[in-house]
């Protein structure tokens, strides 16, 4: 890689906000050492990035929470990747993480890994990223979801979509509208698929504009889910195989709100949550 500074002028509000999780999987081994996280693609991008990311520092609770995040959805996605050994993955809004190369994308050469994100940021990606094999950039808006017909997805190929960060910045008949779409895409390629995301609750939703980092960039959280279970009104065929509460391992401060919002409405106020679609017969 060449020495020169890039700059990230060009992003756009959402997209601005890829660099708060960046700052994270950057300063993880001095915030978080005990997360025993290393990302040294971040690392490499942040000295190349002519911008202050030390102005998210301070918010330890989305230091450590995207840290957490990163390292759930790294899980998910390497458990895939074992288990359908000719998958597609697809990362939608994949701003500029690495996540092709944490998880060792090079050693299944059966399976295809995209990178889904505006033409700002893939650009950004394509300067600051090395090539991963198996992986490719797709400029694409997930709120126009005929990008699913762009990919490699023939009928029966099992697919991993990940959304870390993303969904809650889309408005609500947005994520609607992708949900669906990837339903019927599904069902027309008898494809078993896996979806995972983070999702926000209502009150954060609604308290956006006080988030320690959110509010120092130029975009609001939109769209908000009460439940996991609540997606199935789209997609009757989803299953929740896996949910966690992100909040109860990023810090005290953190960890109280969510036991407290959990306490006054029995719900999670931000998490993590994995839904299977099995095959269509």
């Amino acid at each position: 890689m060449v020495s020169t500074a890039v700059s990230t002028m060009e992003l756009g509000d959402v997209s601005e906000t890829l660099l708060i999780p960046l700052a994270a999987r950057a300063l993880a081994p001095r915030l978080n050492p005990d997360l025993h996280f290393r990302d040294p693609a971040a690392e490499q991008v942040v000295a190349r990035l002519a911008v202050d990311l030390s102005r998210f520092a301070g918010d330890r609770a989305s230091m450590r929470g995207s840290i957490v995040r990163a390292g759930w959805f790294d899980r998910v996605a390497r458990e895939f990747i074992t288990s359908h050994r000719d998958a597609l993955c697809v990362a939608l809004g994949a701003g500029l993480d690495s996540r092709a190369a944490r998880v060792g994308i090079e050693h299944f050469p059966s399976v295809d890994w995209i990178d889904l994100d505006l033409a700002p940021v893939v650009s950004l990606r394509r300067k600051l990223l090395d090539p991963v094999p198996h992986a490719a950039d797709l400029i694409a808006d997930l709120a126009d979801p005929g990008w699913i017909d762009d990919m490699p997805w023939p009928r029966n190929r099992p697919a991993l979509f990940v959304a870390e960060g993303v969904l809650m910045y889309l408005r609500p008949a947005e994520v609607e509208r992708f949900v669906r779409c990837l339903a019927a895409a599904a069902q027309r390629r008898a494809a078993a698929v896996t979806l995972a995301f983070d999702y926000a609750s209502p009150w954060m939703v609604r308290n956006s504009r006080r988030h320690p980092s959110v509010k120092k960039t130029r975009a609001r959280f939109s769209w908000a889910l009460r439940r996991p279970s609540d997606l199935q009104s789209l997609d009757g065929k989803l299953v929740v195989a896996e949910h966690v509460d992100i909040t109860a391992r990023s810090g005290l401060l953190a960890a109280t709100l969510g036991r407290v919002h959990r306490l006054l409405t029995g719900r999670e106020v931000y998490a993590c949550v994995r839904y299977v679609r099995p095959a269509a017969p």
